[in-house]
C-alpha cells in the first residue's frame, strides 16, 4: 500500500528526465486537465514496470 497524497509525486519524479523535484511534481496535477494528469501518471507508472538491463560494460 502506499500514501495517495505523496506516492504519485515522488513517483513522477522520479520518472522525470530532467530531475524534476517532488515538490514541481506535486503542483503538476492541480494545473492540468484530468485527462492530461491521468496520463502523466499512467505514463510515469508504465515506466517504472519496465525491466531494465544494464549494457555497461562489466
Amino acid at each position: 500500500m502506499f500514501n495517495p497524497e505523496t506516492f504519485p509525486a515522488a513517483l513522477i519524479s522520479a520518472a522525470s528526465f530532467d530531475g524534476m523535484s517532488q515538490k514541481e511534481a506535486a503542483e503538476l496535477p492541480s494545473t492540468w486537465s484530468a485527462p492530461d494528469a491521468n496520463m502523466l501518471w499512467e505514463a510515469a507508472w508504465s515506466v517504472q514496470q519496465e525491466r531494465r538491463v544494464d549494457l555497461g560494460k562489466g
